[in-house]
């Protein structure tokens, strides 16, 4: 399991219980659509993503009747060095300050999940009640698959050649 999860566990075990003593607080978890919605070539990535969110919801459930909520942010691909190269396909990159907004949303709404861009989160959500024979074609004419396939290789070997030096 990845790093980020383990974060994110640890950041809940260390969080929830002064605020189950309180009886209010909310926590807001930023996991990602491919939780909902994997794409191709990033197996490790969308593994440790669907594990940020089943944590979120299996502790939320947990929490429902103590005041504190927890929220699941799940952006597309944030406009990031780390995202330099990389045609999402289907997945709009979206800007941090978006899922800035998504954050303080939540703190109003106190959603189990916020996506953002919010229609492509409600697709994902849908897409799962379709059959793979009716999702596969699809995802084939929105390239779900340009994560691999469709890479600049000078973009993104720039990208790997600074973070490879900087210590």
């Amino acid at each position: 399991m990845s790093t980020p999860y383990f974060g994110m566990a640890t950041g809940l075990r260390l969080a929830l219980p002064g605020m189950a003593e309180r009886g209010r607080g909310h926590i807001v978890n930023v996991c990602s659509l491919v939780a909902r919605f994997p794409l191709q070539g990033l197996a490790g990535y969308n593994a440790s993503k669907f594990a940020a969110l089943g944590l979120t919801q299996s502790v939320r459930m947990e929490m429902a009747d103590s005041g504190v909520s927890i929220s699941a942010v799940l952006p597309s691909p944030v406009k990031t060095e780390l995202a330099s190269g990389i045609d999402f396909g289907l997945f709009p990159q979206v800007d941090a300050e978006d899922i800035a907004d998504a954050i303080v949303k939540s703190v109003h709404t106190r959603a189990a999940e916020i996506g953002v861009p919010g229609y492509l989160a409600l697709a994902a959500r849908t897409s799962t009640l379709l059959p793979e024979v009716v999702t596969r074609p699809v995802r084939r004419l929105l390239h779900d698959d340009a994560a691999i396939n469709r890479v600049d290789k000078s973009r993104r070997g720039a990208y790997l050649d600074r973070i490879a030096t900087d210590d």
